[in-house]
């Protein structure tokens, strides 16, 4: 699991920033798990908020454009929250690995969007008014 983790991370990493030889094993040990682990919580809980409260309670949710809001705001929360942790695991050392910390937030806003569009399609089935749900 860990090897799989390390690889959806760093090889777009390697890519756009180079990792700070001094930083590689608190990104492999402490932020990429607990980012993925986040991330992966975060876009749950908001797609089972969208589809089993929120589209429940309110009929107005039924649309595409409040699925598309919900979207939205699922990848900017996981951006920020990737941001808040590389902020939290190198405090001292922040302006060194800024560019790539962006970068990292930019990744996991498109896995958290990945994320919520697979939960979306398994739990619009089971959710009350999901079938009318554009997505």
């Amino acid at each position: 699991m860990r090897d799989f983790v390390m690889t959806i991370f760093e090889k777009f990493l390697r890519e756009v920033a180079q990792i700070p030889s001094n930083t590689v094993t608190p990104w492999r040990n402490d932020v990429f798990p607990l980012t993925l682990w986040l991330i992966i919580a975060i876009s749950l809980v908001s797609t089972l908020l969208f589809y089993f409260f929120f589209n429940k309670m309110y009929s107005s949710y039924n649309s595409g454009g409040s699925w598309f809001r919900t979207f939205l705001l699922n990848g900017f929360i996981c951006g920020i929250v990737a941001f808040i942790i590389v902020y939290a695991a190198f405090p001292a050392m922040f302006k060194q690995v800024l560019t790539l910390s962006l970068w990292y937030a930019v990744l996991n806003l498109v896995y958290a969007f990945i994320l919520f569009f697979v939960f979306s399609m398994i739990f619009k089935w089971f959710s009350p008014n999901g079938r009318k749900s554009p997505f």
